[in-house]
């Protein structure tokens, strides 16, 4: 097997001079997580334009790399549809694919959330509302009636 080339980030480490500086937590950052949970009761749909704030504030400069959603007994309900985003985006790490299909054939079943290609490793940057993630219903006219829902966000910050 023949060497094919390098990785663009470690080629620069390997030709360590003042052009090839990398990225604060691009290369060594510090994983971090937050993980939170929620419960929606059937007292109390929540309607397409609710939102859930989950996690502690992300610093500015961190960088989402995945989010991983649990779905807990009772698992979401029939049609429900779920968005993963922040106060200026509310899709921006999740559009809404997260549906009950994926919780109720297991409660308690362990799913990651698929990124949406804008908020993979976008750079928090401290102003506005985008420092806290929200879990919101999916739109339109859809609700999420019951259910119980974990949230766990992995960042990397320096």
């Amino acid at each position: 097997m023949a060497l094919y080339g390098y990785g663009v980030n470690y080629a620069k480490t390997i030709d360590p001079k003042p052009e090839n500086i990398i990225d604060p937590g691009v290369i060594g950052g510090k994983l971090r997580v937050h993980q939170d949970t929620f419960t929606i009761s059937g007292a109390a749909a929540m309607k397409s334009d609710d939102y859930v704030t989950v996690g502690g504030k992300l610093p500015a400069g961190s960088q989402v790399v995945k989010i991983v959603v649990q779905c807990s007994s009772p698992a979401l309900s029939t049609n429900s549809r779920m968005r993963i985003g922040d106060g200026a985006d509310d899709d921006r790490y999740m559009s809404t694919a997260i549906h009950a299909s994926i919780c109720t054939v297991t409660a308690g079943a362990v799913r990651t959330v698929p990124v949406v290609t804008s908020g993979m490793y976008y750079r928090v940057s401290g102003t506005g509302n985008e420092n806290y993630i929200r879990s919101a219903a999916g739109g339109g006219t859809e609700t999420i009636t019951t259910g119980t829902v974990k949230v766990s966000i992995f960042y990397v910050v320096e």
